[in-house]
């Protein structure tokens, strides 16, 4: 699935959770097909023994969209997005399902590790991994959903961190004291 961009399939359902924009929303195929959006937001902190817990004080923070198929047969093709929001970056191996597609623009999507080409002082290109922290939004295929059916999808996310931070690592030297 590697270098093949998605979300181009004619009748497919479009659900994208933007979650600045929009709460809720309704999604249709051209079957008329009904997939009703429902989104949510918790944050997640770390507990007692490595235990997660939802709390307030959490810089972790997970969005979830759940696509309920209202109509009278199945949803085909239902692709599935969350946006990265504004000031935060994705966490890494969080998306659940597992299997997604991560997209740097909002319009191509691809199967994760992304790649970039970038070229060198020299003049000649090099091909580079993309980080996890670069990805701008979050795809799932989710095939079909039958009548009467949901299916959800979630990711995490937490601040991001000003380029050249390593969180709440310190650099000093041995002669400094």
């Amino acid at each position: 699935m590697a270098g093949k961009g998605i979300f181009r399939a004619p009748g497919a359902v479009l659900a994208g959770a933007l979650f600045a924009l929009a709460p809720y929303g309704i999604a249709r195929t051209q079957g008329d097909d009904d997939v009703e959006v429902a989104f949510r937001q918790a944050p997640v902190a770390a507990g007692s023994a490595g235990k997660e817990t939802a709390g307030a004080q959490a810089d972790v923070v997970e969005y979830a969209a759940t696509y309920r198929n209202q109509g009278k047969v199945p949803a085909d093709s239902v692709l599935a997005s969350i946006a990265v929001p504004e000031g935060m970056q994705y966490v890494a191996s969080s998306a659940r399902p597992a299997e997604f597609l991560a997209s740097l623009d909002g319009r191509m999507y691809y199967a994760p590790p992304l790649f970039r080409v970038v070229r060198r002082p020299d003049g000649r290109e090099m091909r580079v991994k993309v980080p996890e922290t670069d990805y701008r939004v979050l795809g799932w295929n989710l095939d079909a959903i039958a009548p009467g059916a949901t299916a959800s999808v979630s990711a995490r996310f937490r601040p991001r961190q000003p380029a050249g931070t390593a969180g709440n690592a310190a650099i000093s030297r041995p002669d400094e004291r």
